[in-house]
């Protein structure tokens, strides 16, 4: 993951074994975006909620 060189814009996918949260926190913090498929056993909160029409 530190290798990337991650743009504005644009879109990565991890798979499961990716959950590095320091780095995927660094991809949106550059304003990027991530899709990381969920582990059985993360335990998460809520914190926003957006309806999506």
């Amino acid at each position: 993951m530190k290798e990337i060189p991650y743009e504005s814009g644009s879109y990565y996918i991890f798979d499961r074994a990716y959950y590095h949260f320091k780095m995927l926190y660094k991809i949106h913090q550059i304003g990027a975006f991530f899709v990381v498929r969920a582990k059985k056993n993360l335990q998460y909160k809520i914190i926003k909620w957006k309806r999506r029409l």
